[in-house]
């Protein structure tokens, strides 16, 4: 179910490197942090709600599944428009996600990667993260993640980037571009620091 325009007050900087994918937040978040094309998703459910493009695809069906069969991971996924993709190498199946574990486990983001490959931990305003990060490669194609999992919440509750790209060199010359990974992490980031988080159950 979608909502109005959703503010916040708190500020905070933080830095993510995925691979050669560098993502970065920063600023004031108010009225002024959420474009007025935007729209907020709510879910009252899982106890949460997030900001996004109006062009963003929302899945409430979605479940990450590339951790093998019995081990989907549900939650909400919020999918680039296809003009994002288009005449370059990314995707169109990137995406943003939320997704929530209920195990007795700790909340870990180990839970939510098969290869971990760098972690760290990050915090925005009440909100506490372990971070963990993975970039892997397979016949063309890139799959860049990186899993916030918020330690403090039972069940686990974790903000995903998927980002999947395939290789320029495999396309003849100057028909595909490089996408950019700036524009498309500082979208990300901007979605990401919208998250508000009212209860889960």
């Amino acid at each position: 179910m979608k909502v109005s325009m959703l503010t916040m007050t708190s500020g905070v900087f933080i830095t993510l490197t995925v691979g050669l994918a560098t993502f970065a937040a920063a600023g004031s978040f108010g009225a002024d942090a959420i474009s007025a094309d935007w729209q907020t998703y709510r879910d009252s459910k899982l106890g949460f709600s997030l900001s996004h493009p109006a062009d963003y695809t929302v899945n409430e069906a979605y479940a990450y599944q590339a951790l093998g069969p019995g081990n989907d991971i549900r939650g909400v996924s919020f999918t680039i428009p296809e003009h994002m993709a288009k005449g370059t190498n990314l995707s169109s199946d990137t995406r943003i996600s939320v997704e929530v574990l209920r195990s007795d486990t700790s909340c870990a983001p180990d839970q939510f990667l098969s290869n971990v490959q760098e972690r760290h931990s990050e915090s925005i305003g009440p909100l506490r993260f372990a971070v963990a990060t993975s970039n892997e490669g397979a016949m063309g194609n890139r799959y860049e993640e990186a899993v916030y999992a918020i330690s403090s919440n039972s069940p686990c509750l974790a903000v995903r980037y998927f980002i999947h790209s395939t290789n320029v060199g495999a396309y003849d010359p100057g028909t595909i571009a490089p996408f950019d990974r700036t524009a498309l992490g500082r979208q990300f980031d901007e979605i990401r620091r919208t998250l508000v988080i009212f209860g889960l159950r």
